[in-house]
């Protein structure tokens, strides 16, 4: 690492940086108006790595909105999410479950670093979970005995019949991940009962699976009353594809929106369609749709993308009471 101090600047400029560079890296025009950012590299920061860089964001702030706040769902000592989480499922392709013949099935056993590896940019050797299996593609969640409501970007009406939703995909300990789990646990999608998706407003679906799902009981959901400015919230989710996660220490943001509100969640791709809740009441909220850039590159590898607590842009939610039409 060079052993000079950066020079005196805000995080929102050290990200900036880091941007410029990888969109550098990457070919891209700076001046393109789909690409454009609003400089070049800075020249008086051409001694530091990018590494150097995304060490001091990290030092300042930790990672993500403020520190990491996922944890594993064997963690969680809060009753009430603890009894949530059981009704979370992860959305699977429906040839990466494969049938073992003996009431149980197999999901993908790959590790979230061996695919990064696999699309040439390998994760940096201190991310976080970069060891354990990332093969969902989504998150879901029970709103009825035989209902799942999730984003709308993850299926619609011509590929549902190729997903696959899956309760019980979690970490079991520290260094084993549940992908061989009962066939009783997964569940196909028989038809789309409602969906909507605009990429600045609402993006919800709600599907009915081919079965009663039995020993889970369905989430709470908030049908009416918008939630307050500066609730506290978690989500339970699938973050890039892991084995289940709760992330709390999180609140709305931005509430102005009718069809959404931005929370400062720790989310990822696979967390898109996690149930959002309420940390006072455990009720759903929303439903994870979309959010910031989820890693950056630092020279040769990849870390998750790093932000102030109240910076970036947020985590946009569905507010889902607008889903309850479908459910009445």
């Amino acid at each position: 690492m060079n052993d000079k101090s950066l020079p005196s600047m805000s995080i929102s400029e050290l990200r900036e940086e880091l941007r410029s560079r990888s969109k550098l890296k990457s070919g891209l025009d700076l001046t393109a108006s789909s690409n454009a950012i609003s400089r070049e590299p800075r020249p008086d920061l051409e001694s530091y790595s990018s590494k150097d860089i995304a060490n001091e964001i990290v030092a300042r702030q930790k990672v993500i909105y403020g520190e990491d706040d996922r944890q594993e769902i064997k963690d969680v000592q809060d009753q009430d999410a603890l009894r949530n989480s059981g009704s979370v499922a992860a959305i699977f392709k429906t040839s990466d479950v494969v049938d073992n013949g003996d009431g149980t099935v197999s999901l993908p056993s790959s590790t979230m670093a061996q695919q990064f590896e696999g699309g040439g940019s390998p994760l940096c050797d201190d991310e976080p979970f970069r060891s354990q299996p990332a093969g969902a593609i989504c998150t879901a969640f029970l709103v009825g005995e035989d209902l799942v409501a999730t984003a709308g970007h993850c299926l619609n009406q011509s590929n549902i019949g190729t997903r696959r939703f899956v309760f019980g995909y979690h970490m079991i300990s520290e260094n084993e991940a549940a992908v061989n789990v009962p066939s009783a646990d997964v569940y196909a999608g028989t038809e789309l009962l409602g969906w909507e998706l605009d990429n600045d407003g609402a993006d919800w679906a709600v599907v009915r699976l081919d079965r009663k799902v039995e020993g889970r009981t369905s989430l709470v959901i908030q049908r009416s009353n918008k939630v307050a400015d500066g609730t506290r919230l978690y989500v339970i989710g699938h973050p890039a594809g892991l084995p289940k996660k709760l992330a709390g220490e999180a609140e709305v943001r931005s509430n102005d929106n009718e069809e959404f509100f931005v929370a400062n969640l720790d989310t990822y791709g696979g967390n898109s369609g996690s149930p959002v809740f309420n940390a006072n009441t455990h009720e759903v909220e929303g439903i994870l749709v979309r959010g910031e850039t989820d890693f950056q590159s630092i020279g040769s590898c990849v870390v998750s993308f790093t932000c102030p607590v109240q910076g970036c842009r947020g985590e946009d939610c569905t507010r889902v009471s607008l889903i309850s039409g479908v459910l009445s």
